[in-house]
């Protein structure tokens, strides 16, 4: 039978690239590191100004206008001139006082009570360092309290102590002299008759 056709050898791989000599390193060579990359980091955001708190002392606050629709005007895009300084939902009228107490800027502020806002905890709260104008606020229950500081620096008068006044010493009583008398005198004696007796009368 006839042989198949002989195949063609297959061509000779090519020699593996020769790799160049590696150097030797010296074992007091550095070795060289390369972090990896970071990407640049956005600055840092600021926090907004914490406001100046109030020094210790005594802090009070009264109330100049009893619920109605007024409020300080402090909203400036309705044209309020009054320096607001807070606003938002305190929840009541304790912790509205507490925002203003503790800004020390802060002379007014103007607390909701609408509806059941106390007791829902929503009531809002507007505190401002001035309070020249009234901005109405149909529907709503506004009161609006100043409040004043009593500097820890000047320390209140002191009342000096009532003394009573001073009561003179007892006068110690004297004994009493009875008045003198002149020591009595004795009778005056008599001297004895001197007439001579008389014999007894005869019979």
């Amino acid at each position: 039978p006839p042989h198949p056709p002989a195949l063609p050898s297959p061509p000779d791989s090519p020699p593996a690239p020769s790799l160049p000599p590696s150097l030797p390193q010296s074992p007091l060579a550095p070795i060289a590191f390369m972090p990896p990359s970071i990407p640049p980091s956005s600055p840092p955001s600021t926090s907004p100004s914490t406001p100046p708190t109030s020094p210790p002392g005594g802090f009070a606050c009264v109330v100049i206008s009893t619920p109605s629709t007024e409020m300080c005007h402090v909203y400036p895009h309705h044209g309020g001139n009054d320096t607001g300084l807070r606003g938002g939902r305190a929840g009541n009228a304790a912790k509205c006082h507490e925002w203003c107490e503790a800004d020390i800027r802060c002379n007014f502020y103007s607390v909701w009570s609408t509806g059941n806002c106390e007791a829902e905890g929503i009531c809002w709260c507007e505190t401002s360092e001035t309070c020249n104008y009234r901005y109405q606020q149909p529907g709503q229950q506004i009161t609006i309290l100043e409040c004043s500081r009593l500097s820890p620096f000047l320390p209140p008068p002191s009342t000096p102590p009532s003394t009573p006044p001073s009561k003179p010493p007892p006068s110690t009583p004297t004994p009493s002299t009875p008045p003198s008398t002149p020591p009595s005198m004795p009778p005056p004696v008599v001297p004895p008759s001197t007439q001579p007796s008389l014999p007894p009368s005869l019979p």
